[in-house]
């Protein structure tokens, strides 16, 4: 939709959050065809639960109350984190020459 309304700018794949390890080796692939590749990820992927994405429309100090009154206390880790791997590395320094190439192209 960027790229449509705006051809002349660049588009920021941003990725963060994503939700797993898994969600960010997938989106790593495609972010050339959509614009420039993130580096938001250098050392290592978050995994969030699945409870996490029921937060993503209030402040998380507000959800965790709002839990805790409804009965539901939240106890666990919000997230591990994930050391990237050497194909991982690899898949994001091939995202980047793909960029690169397709801007040489145009």
């Amino acid at each position: 939709m960027a790229a449509a309304a705006c051809p002349q700018l660049l588009v920021d794949t941003d990725n963060w959050p994503m939700a797993d390890p898994e969600s960010f080796r997938e989106y790593v692939g495609v972010q050339p065809r959509l614009g420039v590749p993130s580096l938001y990820y250098a050392t290592h992927v978050d995994r969030f639960p699945p409870w996490t994405k029921e937060r993503t429309h209030v402040g998380w100090e507000h959800y965790l109350q709002l839990m805790a009154e409804a009965g539901f206390p939240i106890h666990e880790s919000v997230a591990s984190h994930e050391e990237m791997t050497a194909q991982d590395y690899t898949a994001v320094r091939e995202a980047w020459h793909a960029a690169r190439s397709r801007d040489q192209d145009a």
